[in-house]
């Protein structure tokens, strides 16, 4: 956050990404930004979330109508980080 306070005309920003078991259409990250011109809150904004994505180790287990499930994400988790037991 301190990175767009710098690179942006904006007062504040916060981010929020949850975590844990997330129903179809429900938020799964929250960026707000304070600006006085809403231009600068925009790509304050954009910038924030796009950090966030090529930073942060982000995978998702996606459940499929079949009964079946997967890890989606550029190398999927290990099973230390997801506390699942090999098989």
């Amino acid at each position: 956050m301190a990175e767009a306070l710098e690179r942006f005309p904006v007062e504040s920003v916060r981010c929020v990404h949850r975590i844990g078991h997330l129903k179809v259409g429900e938020v799964a990250v929250w960026v707000g930004v304070i600006a006085a011109h809403r231009d600068a809150a925009f790509v304050a904004c954009r910038y924030v979330i796009d950090e966030v994505k090529s930073r942060v180790p982000i995978w998702k287990k996606e459940h499929y109508a079949a009964g079946t499930e997967d890890w989606v994400g550029e190398q999927g988790p290990t099973q230390t980080e997801t506390g699942e037991r090999g098989g």
